[in-house]
């Protein structure tokens, strides 16, 4: 699944970067001359070919006398702890941990510990709301259809796309559920949703139980793949309740920027962010009740509503990864803490040392550990 992916975001990643110094020679200049793109879409195809898929949890010799497995992690489609064996010992690289009750991901594996780990910290010093995903996903649906408004959806285009679909699929087996009209506007989320459609059997026992009850679990009632751009220009005109989603999920770029130059402006608009929102950042700005903002050099005001469900993050909170970690077994005699920004790293090293009793330490730049 994850060479899959890799050859979507690639692909995707070459043709901006040749998109962007398009633009730069001909509108803005750059200090490089001439200005080259870093890879581009003729390099990844020639890269494609030397992924090599492996199976899970089987050791693959990777170099001489060094194996390696990869274990699920949860985190999203593909998603892999990594265990190295060295001349007998282990070294276990956590990788993004998933959740344990998510609706798209089967929960991360348990481990057998060996002497060393490298363990995430993204949201070691937090908690996620406790909030019940469906119930706030099915109320802001009904709102809009009661509203006859847009739902306007900032999303990543892989994994919280598709989590989104299964999960408006599911409220719809409730026959009161209106049929709200439904648009993905972003062909890397059409893409990606094809990929997971592929590799179901990779995926949570809920979406296998979906399968067996013969359900297609990413195709809701009247949904609709927006392909080109004219189609996507073409939402500005819809009329009446719908939902809308689109990329990028931090509302960085992408035709999300386009949906809310035009719908910012309706009260009968609702944002609804489905994922962390950096400080600083346009998304939380709107949620901190901006009254207006700037789009294309444009100041837009605000009169749309926002609101937020912040439950659907792919990340293990705290008390999740500590959950993750009683689950295996062993007690690894060195532990770094890695992926976090410094407070949280300091935070849940301190943690593992007082839930667990390991000797855990935030790892330091250039480090050189021996086990």
């Amino acid at each position: 699944a994850t060479v899959e992916l890799a050859k979507l975001l690639l692909m995707d990643s070459g043709r901006l970067q040749e998109e962007e110094v398009a633009y730069r020679i001909k509108h803005v200049g750059s200090k490089h001359q001439p200005p080259l793109p870093l890879y581009t879409e003729e390099d990844v195809k020639k890269t494609i070919p030397l992924f090599k898929g492996v199976p899970w949890a089987t050791p693959i010799a990777v170099a001489p006398g060094i194996e390696a497995q990869w274990i699920h992690a949860g985190h999203m489609l593909g998603a892999a702890s990594i265990q190295l064996t060295v001349d007998g010992k282990t070294i276990t690289f956590s990788g993004d941990l998933g959740r344990f009750h998510d609706a798209l991901c089967p929960a991360p594996s348990a481990l057998q510990f060996g002497e060393a780990i490298l363990i995430e910290s993204t949201y070691g010093n937090r908690l996620h709301p406790r909030e019940d995903v469906r119930e706030g996903l099915e109320r802001e649906l009904r709102a809009a259809w009661e509203r006859k408004g847009i739902l306007l959806v900032p999303s990543f285009a892989i994994g919280r796309a598709q989590q989104l679909l299964f999960l408006i699929k599911q409220l719809q087996r409730d026959p009161t559920f209106p049929r709200i009209p439904i648009f993905v506007d972003s062909p890397m989320a059409r893409d990606a949703t094809g990929i997971y459609s592929q590799f179901q059997s990779e995926l949570s026992p809920e979406v296998k139980r979906a399968l067996h009850a013969h359900e297609s679990p990413f195709s809701p009632d009247h949904l609709q793949f927006i392909g080109n751009r004219q189609d996507s220009k073409r939402l500005n005109d819809l009329r009446g309740a719908a939902v809308i989603i689109a990329a990028s999920g931090m509302i960085t770029g992408g035709r999300i920027l386009h949906h809310l130059l035009h719908r910012l402006g309706d009260p009968r608009t609702t944002v609804l962010f489905v994922g962390f929102q950096p400080p600083g950042g346009r998304g939380a700005e709107l949620l901190g009740g901006a009254e207006s903002i700037r789009l294309f050099h444009q100041d837009i005001a605000v009169r749309a509503r926002m609101a937020e469900l912040s439950g659907l993050s792919a990340h293990a909170d705290k008390s999740e990864l500590l959950q993750w970690v009683r689950s295996g077994e062993g007690k690894p005699d060195k532990v770094y803490v890695v992926h976090g920004e410094p407070e949280s790293a300091e935070s849940f090293a301190k943690e593992l040392h007082t839930a667990v009793g390991w000797n855990a330490a935030p790892a330091a730049f250039h480090q050189v550990i021996s086990v």
